[in-house]
This record gives structure tokens, sequence and C-alpha cells, in this order.
């Protein structure tokens, strides 16, 4: 009322590279307990690895890391709205090389939520490097409108 404006603590996070669950297929990602870089709004939860829209609108995501691959492997990776699949969010690394080493992926994109909506990271195949502090990937998101 008086002209200041005033700006709410917009829900966002950022969490580190999967502990264990999450770096292999089949499973979503959940960071080790000292990787939650922040959790603005306690919207993410790392028990399910799920970050859940507090509010309609469009979220910005990234989610990054490396793969430890050996010949001919590949790593999918990508993100899921409410458990399922679709072309928003994926990673894949099929470069499998010649020799064991790392290679590295990412991903940024833009999804609308309805409030309760979730998103999490699933590794569908390969495996990820993975450390407890989580320094070798992760993954966050806001909302941006």
């Amino acid at each position: 009322p008086k002209g200041y404006l005033q700006k709410p603590l917009q829900p966002s996070f950022h969490v580190g590279s999967p502990n264990n669950s999450g770096a292999s297929s089949g499973e979503v990602w959940k960071s080790h307990s000292n990787a939650i870089y922040s959790n603005v709004g306690s919207h993410y939860d790392n028990s399910t690895g799920r970050f859940t829209a507090p509010v309609a609108g469009q979220y910005f995501f990234f989610h990054w890391g490396m793969t430890s691959v050996s010949s001919n492997s590949t790593t999918d990776v990508y993100s899921r709205k409410n458990g399922s699949r679709d072309q928003i969010g994926t990673s894949y690394d099929g470069n499998g090389g010649g020799t064991n080493g790392y290679h590295q992926f990412g991903c940024q994109y833009v999804r609308t939520l309805s409030a309760g909506d979730y998103v999490d990271v699933y590794t569908g195949s390969g495996s990820i490097y993975y450390t407890t502090d989580g320094r070798h990937g992760g993954w966050g998101g806001w909302l941006i409108g």
C-alpha cells in the first residue's frame, strides 16, 4: 500500500548427484543429506527424490552429472512428471567409448506444472558416477512464473 514491492519466497531447490540411490538403471535420483544445497519452501523431498509444485506455473529445471562408462554402454537420464516420461529433460550418452572413463551430460528444461504435480530425475539405463558429497552432478529448479 505504500509503494513497496514485496516478493514472496519462490520455491526452489538444488541438490547434489545421486548417493547410490539413483545411480543405477531403474532408479529415481536421491541425494545424500549433506548435498542438499538449498530447498526454499521445502518442496523437494529427498526420501522420494521428488519436487512437488506448491503453485501452478512455469518451472525451470536442470540436471547434470557424469556417467561411468565402459565399452558399448549407454546412459539414459531423464526427467519425469508425475512418474511419466516424456521428451522434456532427456540426457543420453550413447558414446560407450572403447575404454573405461567418465562422460559428462546435462540438460535444462521448462515444465508447466499444476499445484501438486511432481518432478523427479530417473536413470533409465547405465550408471551415474556418485560420491557422498554430491559434487559430480545434481539437479534443481525454481518457479519462473
